[in-house]
């Protein structure tokens, strides 16, 4: 793989999509130290769920983590910051963040 690789795939399966481009990527190449501490940045604009375009898919994160941990990268967090006006924790909650069993990190805070 290289920086300037694309990967294109097709599905209604969020988690099988997710699954099928990570797969495509050397994980091991790109953070060879399995301790490594992994911050996942999701887009979670407004406290909504994804349903409404403003936030990353839940699966997809959740799916990230399980890819992650599968190939035994487990210091993981997620670092967020709702936008001006809207509370983080908020959107962590509405889109059941804490059940991905990683700490959550409000950047606001």
């Amino acid at each position: 793989m290289t920086e300037k690789d694309i990967f294109v795939t097709y599905s209604t399966n969020i988690e099988k999509a997710t699954r099928e481009l990570l797969e495509k990527l050397d994980i091991e190449k790109e953070i060879p130290n399995k301790d490594a501490k992994i911050g996942l940045k999701p887009n979670l604009v407004i406290a909504a769920t994804p349903e409404y375009g403003a936030t990353t898919h839940t699966e997809i994160i959740r799916e990230l983590i399980s890819f992650l941990n599968d190939h035994g990268y487990h210091n993981i967090i997620i670092i967020e910051s709702a936008w001006v006006g809207d509370s983080t924790e908020r959107a962590f909650k509405v889109n059941n963040y804490k059940s991905f069993g990683v700490p959550l990190v409000d950047v606001k805070k």
